[in-house]
């Protein structure tokens, strides 16, 4: 459900995206703390840094009620395998980076 404004806030699918996205990536703080002590900071906002909370749920508005669907249905599918659909991501990047680093991609 949208809000008058046209804003998807009201969207129960955004706090069940945001829900899974914070365990997950409480884990991956636990799993790999030097992450942790370089990236953003869970939940607490600063003057001149942003959590990935907030960050998270900024983002997710943006999203078209479809893409959330399709997201939602796909971290569940994760959940299901009980893999971290975050440590998913990161991997991915990370392996990325490796590719593009031995000249693979461009």
């Amino acid at each position: 459900m949208e809000r008058p404004d046209g804003g998807l806030a009201a969207l129960p699918v955004l706090d069940a995206i945001t829900a899974m996205q914070m365990t997950w990536q409480q884990e991956l703080h636990q799993k790999y703390p030097r992450l942790a002590e370089e990236g953003r900071s869970l939940e607490q906002d600063g003057s001149h840094s942003t959590s990935f909370k907030t960050y998270l749920q900024a983002e997710l508005q943006t999203y078209s009620e479809h893409t959330l669907s399709l997201l939602h249905a796909d971290m569940r599918a994760c959940r299901s395998r009980r893999k971290n659909w975050n440590e998913q991501i990161l991997l991915a990047s990370i392996e990325y980076q490796r590719l593009a680093e031995a000249g693979r991609l461009p």
